[in-house]
């Protein structure tokens, strides 16, 4: 039976296995505790005494941590628990340098005042969580108060070394999320006034200092908060149009996630037969971070499919089971799941989006795996059936999270669901853009398949514009998905141009609307500006094609003017001032002279260039491939195509 070591040299361990000259334990190592420290750095501080008294919970080799997982492990099964303990406590340890650091103490001293943190929380929760779900109330409420009263309790559910690494990275996680609000904060909100006025109290300062702080603490044997703190930044530095970035940051919130082992399933038991409502504790947590966890892989997914890069989590190693559709109660100690589920069946949970995000993202790795988004599949069912199935995720959510036909009877209370059920269309459809994009020069169904997800997203983009202030109008989503449609629609209208007045019309108001939106955006939003200077070319060039356009014979080809080189006029003509005729916002005022348009500004409190600039969207619609000018299906294109 392993004994406790108590902290002598040598140890009572090492005593009695007769093995005194090798015990390694330094009772001058450890740290004395710091004074207390306003605002909860006493947490912090704690956090760090206790680091080295429980090191081995840090892998520094790098092996997990897992039971039977890789051979270091296996060596339990050899090894007395002792010994095992022992040789993993020496190879494990965390750096002292990690934990005495006082840059720590420094950088978590700037948070605001106590009043003001509180009071952005709220807005946090009221204003922000919705979009992501990456909190739960419950859980963030227990460790704030711990922060807000720096006492000596640790919630219940956590083992005294969890809550300590949890306390050390909590005012991370809290500079992300002041962050992350203040960036949509109105900037003449009267009750942030005292902290807005503070020129140092800018989004990209506070989420810097998150990042330096979780930095100097160290990702070895990282906490949930550490993950959240790292997850909440690639949101923020997303709606900076910093993309990249971005995708690094969710990859170091993911490598922390499996550290901890959230991509596994762990069975939750009954360890004590008088005390129900501990083993109820531990089961809600485990729901929690099964929810974050089936945010993590979603948004990878979704990123990837975004930036065409190579997915971060293997399906293949995850077994943890998907999270339940119910609210995560109040008071954990005292419901059992089943019963709250079915309280809840009728009401409006927070993961319900969440779960439909993960079985899109489950999608994509389906679609990846069968290489459907590649050109020329052997067998083009696979991409129907893709398809089809998309859409059924789509008809199944919830009814109040429904895009077509919801139940709005939760409106009222929720007013964030309208936008909820915009953003479960658009990334369906982003799915399907995806999905067809490849196929359209050499499959007529995937075109029209392509064409309707085009404007479908546009119409969603514009009710979603309707609904948003201008405080909004840095958020990620309002110009991409608008700027993405639009390129793939100007890529198939250019290669295969309508026939009908009414389909011409149509398209054209579409590109029309959505250049209008973006030129409203352009000052606020980086990618809106980068997106806006290639649509604009993108419309003349359109205009352009119906010039040279030639109607003989039931063929819309004029022989002597190819399709390929309107498309390289247009990569050609990236830097060209010459946009006359293009009609855009009545509030653009910038005039005629073109040619003498300043260098674009950085947008305040920007991280750094924009990922999706000039060069992405063009890249995007370099990857239509050239059609056949005599494929039978040449001309058909929009036919069967509703617009609505």
């Amino acid at each position: 039976m392993f004994i406790q070591c108590d902290r002598k040299h040598p140890c009572n361990n090492c005593r009695a296995r007769n093995v005194t000259n090798k015990c390694v334990f330094n009772p001058s190592s450890t740290v004395t505790q710091a004074p207390e420290t306003v605002d909860g750095q006493a947490c912090l501080s704690r956090g760090r005494d206790n680091a080295l008294e429980n090191s081995h919970e840090s892998p520094s080799l790098g092996y997990s941590l897992i039971s039977g997982s890789n051979s270091f492990m296996g060596l339990q099964q050899i090894l007395q628990d002792g010994e095992f303990q022992t040789i993993r406590a020496v190879h494990n340890h965390v750096p002292e340098s990690l934990i005495s650091d006082p840059n720590a103490r420094a950088l978590a001293s700037n948070l605001p005042p106590r009043a003001i943190v509180e009071e952005i929380v709220e807005i946090f929760f009221a204003e922000v969580n919705w979009h992501y779900f990456i909190l739960e109330r419950v859980y963030f409420d227990d460790l704030f108060s711990c922060w807000q009263s720096a006492n000596e309790n640790h919630v219940g559910y956590l083992k005294p070394q969890q809550f300590s690494r949890e306390m050390q990275y909590f005012p991370a996680m809290l500079f992300q999320m002041l962050a992350l609000t203040l960036q949509i904060l109105p900037q003449d909100a009267t009750d942030m006034a005292q902290l807005l006025r503070n020129s140092l109290a800018s989004p990209q300062r506070y989420s810097a200092l998150g990042e330096e702080l979780a930095s100097v603490l160290g990702r070895q044997g990282a906490a949930l908060t550490a993950v959240q703190a790292d997850f909440l930044r690639s949101f923020y530095l997303k709606n900076c149009g910093a993309g990249i970035q971005s995708w690094h940051t969710i990859g170091c919130a993911i490598r922390q996630a499996q550290e901890l082992g959230m991509h596994r399933h762990k069975d939750i038991h009954q360890q004590d037969p008088n005390d129900v409502g501990k083993t109820l504790n531990l089961f809600w947590y485990d729901e929690y971070k099964r929810r974050i966890w089936a945010n993590l892989f979603a948004w990878d997914s979704l990123m990837a499919m975004i930036l065409g890069r190579p997915r971060m989590i293997n399906l293949d190693d995850c077994d943890v089971k998907l999270p339940t559709d119910c609210n995560i109660p109040k008071k954990p100690s005292t419901a059992v799941p089943m019963t709250v589920r079915s309280y809840d069946n009728d009401n409006i949970t927070t993961v319900s989006a969440s779960l439909f995000r993960q079985a899109l993202a489950s999608k994509v790795h389906e679609m990846r795996a069968l290489k459907a988004d590649r050109p020329h599949p052997k067998n083009y069912s696979v991409v129907q059936n893709l398809h089809h199935q998309v859409i059924s995720l789509v008809n199944e959510v919830p009814p109040s999270i429904r895009p077509k036909n919801p139940d709005t009877s939760w409106d009222n209370q929720y007013p964030y669901l309208p936008q909820l059920r915009e953003e479960i269309l658009i990334m369906a459809n982003l799915f399907l853009m995806t999905l067809h994009r490849s196929h359209v020069a050499t499959n007529i169904e995937s075109r029209r398949a392509a064409v309707e997800a085009a404007l479908a997203t546009l119409q969603s983009q514009q009710r979603v514009f309707d609904r948003s202030k201008v405080h909004h109008y840095q958020l990620f989503g309002l110009a991409f998905y608008t700027v993405d449609a639009c390129c793939l629609l100007f890529s198939i209208a250019t290669l295969f141009p309508p026939k009908s007045p009414e389909s011409k019309r149509y398209i054209d108001n579409s590109l029309q609307q959505a250049i209008q939106r973006l030129s409203l955006l352009e000052t606020h939003n980086k990618i809106a500006k980068a997106g806006l200077d290639v649509l604009k070319r993108c419309s003349k060039k359109i205009q352009e094609a119906r010039n040279c356009q030639t109607i003989s014979s039931g063929t819309i080809l004029d022989m002597n003017h190819s399709l390929e080189p309107r498309l390289q006029d247009t990569l050609a003509g990236l830097y060209s001032r010459d946009v006359e005729g293009v009609s855009t916002s009545p509030s653009d005022s910038r005039g005629a002279n073109e040619d003498q348009q300043p260098e674009p500004q950085l947008l305040p409190f920007s991280p750094g260039p924009c990922s999706f600039d000039q060069m992405y969207w063009l890249n995007q619609l370099s990857q239509i491939q050239q059609p056949h000018p005599q494929d039978p299906d040449f001309d058909e294109s929009w036919g069967p195509i509703v617009f609505t």
